[in-house]
């Protein structure tokens, strides 16, 4: 027989790897949105609020890169992507791109 103690240890375990796992794209996202909204290219209400509580543009948009910086790093830490290895793909994928363009015009 099952003892039901085993059974209430287990379950909330369980349930919370679970929901740990469906959540963290969600999280992700919404990240994402959020660093993409901070990020200072095309939003005036916050940059606006922020000229008056720091007094000058310089600091208002350095407190908004660093704002949109973090919302960014929580992004590839729930999403697990790393910047850096995509980064790389992608310039090596464009560089090998260019070699066979080369070799088969006959310049290389």
């Amino acid at each position: 027989m099952i003892k039901t103690q085993n059974i209430i240890n287990l379950w909330p375990r369980r349930v919370i790897y679970v929901m740990k796992k469906i959540n963290r794209p969600r999280l992700a996202t919404v990240f994402l949105i959020i660093a993409m909204y901070l990020n200072p290219l095309g939003f005036d209400v916050i940059q606006l609020i922020l000229i008056k509580l720091t007094g000058s543009l310089l600091n208002a948009n350095l407190v908004l890169y660093c704002l949109a910086a973090l919302f960014f790093g929580l992004y590839f830490y729930f999403s697990g992507n790393n910047p850096i290895k995509e980064v790389k793909d992608i310039i090596k994928s464009i560089y090998y791109d260019k070699i066979k363009h080369f070799k088969y015009k006959g310049w290389w």
